[in-house]
């Protein structure tokens, strides 16, 4: 028997089968049943020893806490054919990473972060909006009195509110499913540039179901709220959060990264102030790995709207300028190139090659101990076979459900992979 007919066999007997895995393997086979050439082996990640710390605190969630933030363009954020907000947080690949790897380390997948950026239909506000902050945080909403809330429904034991406070130890209120609940202040920081205060409360919710849960502004002083993220556990779990914003390119990052307290007077996308929040956001909850993917942008025209050109040196000064930042912060980096981008649709514009690109991508983890690179673009030699096998939900770049599992799976399997 024919490796073809043994294919065709498996793919019968499985199709119609809805599991991630199978989703994976099944376009790998119709690839190879239409003749595409396939690139050899599975993902592999590059100087993975660099991100030796998360690591080690990955493969121990079931006894402590580790969180992953995954960072990008929209790839990341889930965008694709009429994607909503459900779908995304079901069948986008950061859902998937999250599902693949409690599965594998046997442990409870914790939601992960939720804010206005991303997750604007799951919060309800009342005299209050993402609309503006004194912090100048699109994303975010101030809550400074006490006729200001804001609701919104997770599923954990504890949860835990990161903000920014006008004076030192704002006390705030809440409740858990119309029950008075008990709010603590964790920390409270002064900000590096002054005018404020970073702090995180928690909220005890109760047993480990799904609740209501509304804050409450408060009595005295005020806090313009970043995200929110709920636990099953307080001393143990995987969290993976998702942290996109469609159109996001490396300059916005670098200039957030060089002088993140500060985000006015540089040219920054319509989506700058999104950035900030994410930033705020990780520098406050501390992630112990950042997945970056920002790649894609960096063969369009946005190069050219910043005054950068598509100058390969500048790229690889911003994108090391942006890994520091994190590294300073004592996160581990992941940088990952995560689809391919169609070199025949009119928005690659790019005179260099993306594998020219990721070979940047690739320097940076090099030169960089807490940083590693992976490319999740194989087993596909082009986006035209990945299109073939639909992984691909546009003629552009953006994955379909069978391409977002992949990716999801992949990354899974790189991250726990023997070194």
């Amino acid at each position: 028997m024919g490796v073809r007919t043994l294919l065709q066999g498996l793919k019968n007997r499985f199709d119609g089968k809805a599991f991630e895995v199978w989703e994976e393997a099944n376009g790998f086979i119709q690839a190879y049943l239409n003749g595409s050439p396939l690139v050899s082996g599975m993902p592999q990640m590059l100087y993975k020893s660099h991100i030796r710390k998360s690591l080690i605190k990955l493969a121990d969630t079931a006894n402590g806490n580790c969180h992953i933030q995954v960072i990008g363009h929209s790839v990341v954020d889930g965008t694709g054919a009429g994607a909503t907000e459900a779908q995304k947080a079901q069948f986008g690949f950061p859902a998937v990473l999250r599902a693949a790897l409690a599965s594998r380390l046997g442990v409870t997948a914790n939601e992960g972060l939720l804010w206005g950026g991303e997750n604007p239909a799951r919060f309800t506000l009342v005299n209050t909006s993402f609309a503006g902050s004194t912090l100048g945080f699109g994303t975010a909403a101030n809550l400074l009195n006490a006729t200001q809330t804001m609701a919104v429904t997770v599923t954990g034991s504890t949860m835990r509110v990161y903000m920014y406070a006008n004076q030192l130890n704002v006390a705030l209120t809440a409740t858990s499913d119309a029950v008075g609940a008990t709010v603590t202040i964790e920390s409270c920081v002064a900000l590096p540039g002054g005018g404020g205060y970073a702090q995180i409360s928690t909220i005890a919710l109760g047993t480990n179901a799904s609740h209501n849960v509304i804050i409450i502004g408060p009595a005295s002083g005020g806090v313009t709220i970043l995200s929110v993220e709920a636990r099953a556990s307080a001393t143990s779990g995987l969290m993976v959060s998702r942290t996109g914003q469609n159109g996001t390119i490396e300059t916005d990052w670098f200039g957030i990264a060089t002088k993140p307290t500060d985000t006015g007077g540089r040219n920054y996308s319509a989506g700058a102030s999104i950035i900030a929040n994410e930033w705020a956001t990780m520098t406050l909850c501390n992630p112990d790995l950042v997945l970056l993917m920002f790649d894609l942008n960096n063969l369009t025209n946005k190069l050219v709207t910043y005054g950068y050109g598509y100058d390969l040196t500048r790229i690889q000064y911003n994108i090391q300028t942006v890994v520091n930042a994190y590294v300073a912060l004592g996160i581990d980096v992941l940088l990952v190139v995560g689809a391919w981008r169609n070199p025949a649709n009119g928005n690659y514009t790019a005179p260099y090659s993306q594998d020219t690109l990721d070979l940047v991508y690739q320097t940076v983890a090099a030169n960089t101990d807490g940083c590693a690179f992976i490319d999740v673009r194989p087993p596909f030699a082009s986006f035209a076979d990945g299109y073939a096998a639909g992984y691909y939900g546009d003629t552009e770049a953006h994955p379909a459900k069978r391409g977002a599992s992949a990716i999801g799976s992949q990354l899974a399997n790189a991250l726990l992979a023997n070194s």
